[in-house]
């Protein structure tokens, strides 16, 4: 935990990228709400080659496949609990088996996403049910065997908030908070302002602050309101964004994803970017995959370096 905890506050951290896009792009289908909550019980070996080929892309951290194996989210699709408790842990393992591969160190993050659809933020439940819910699957991810926590794809002020201020009542690890803007980059899906959420973030205790689920034009706008939000909270907070392929846009009171044809082309330049606006900690988020992690961290880690070692 202490070398990870360095590792996000010093040298910074590579992450890996969405798991989903990878489980469907191999045959998994996904389930109407759950999504991938499944896949460690369905799809045992297509999860953890998902995870391995990620690090073999250089990821130095993975993110457990645990997105929707929440209670809310299984009691919402007619699921028992105990199923969901099954499932985190599997998922876990899984994630854990695959890090024990590699000779170098790697760390296991258990994802802890929105209760509600994550583009729906007006759905998010009530105060006592937010901080119920995700302490629970805090535990579940910690008695996993997590090495750290990440508060995911939030686009929720209060959600994000009452998530962040319960897990730190118990747990003194890396939680990181990873939010979901607007168009605007100025906002959260919900309208919260994004500088003060992330400033009272800060101050509830987050080990780094990042940008995922957002077009990397759209993250690089975001990461100029975490910097903000730390120089006046936490000076020196790591910052990080891990990007979408495709553009998140409102038409007609409706959330869609707009293809972005040049997404391969600039991808490079535009991590460039983030990083250049701030961003040490780096992934990629839906619609990437292993190639794109790796060819980033080819042309943005200098020879040397020791990250191309990690593929091993």
């Amino acid at each position: 935990m202490e070398a990870l905890l360095a590792a996000v506050g010093q040298a910074g951290l590579w992450l890996d990228g969405p798991t989903g896009t990878q489980l469907e792009a191999g045959g998994f289908v996904l389930h109407p709400t759950l999504w991938t909550a499944m896949a460690a019980e369905t799809a045992p070996m297509l999860l953890a080659d998902v995870h391995r080929r990620y690090l073999q892309a250089g990821a130095q951290a993975i993110t457990a496949n645990t997105f929707r194996t929440t209670a809310y989210a299984a009691a919402a699709a007619g699921v028992p609990m105990t199923q969901a408790r099954r499932w985190t842990a599997d998922s876990v393992a899984i994630a854990r088996r695959v890090v024990a591969e590699f000779s170098t160190l790697r760390w296991v993050l258990g994802s802890l996403a929105p209760l509600a659809d994550c583009y729906r933020p007006e759905a998010t439940p009530a105060d006592s049910i937010v901080e119920r819910e995700h302490a629970r699957s805090a535990d579940w991810l910690l008695e996993a065997g997590c090495d750290g926590l990440l508060l995911e794809t939030q686009g929720c002020g209060r959600e994000v908030r009452l998530a962040l201020a319960g897990v730190r009542r118990s747990y003194r690890g890396p939680v990181l908070v990873s939010f979901l803007p607007d168009e605007s980059g100025e906002r959260l899906l919900d309208g919260s302002d994004l500088q003060m959420i992330a400033r009272a973030c800060a101050e509830l205790g987050a080990s780094a602050l990042l940008i995922n689920c957002a077009h990397a034009s759209v993250a690089r706008l975001a990461l100029s309101q975490l910097r903000l939000a730390v120089e006046t909270s936490v000076p020196g907070l790591p910052l990080g964004a891990y990007p979408n392929a495709d553009r998140l846009v409102c038409r007609d009171g409706q959330r869609i994803f707009v293809p972005d044809d040049e997404r391969q082309m600039r991808l490079v330049e535009r991590m460039r970017q983030l990083r250049q606006a701030g961003a040490s900690i780096l992934g990629l988020c839906c619609g990437f995959g292993p190639a794109d992690l790796q060819e980033v961290i080819d042309c943005l880690e200098p020879r040397g370096s020791g990250i191309q070692s990690l593929r091993s």
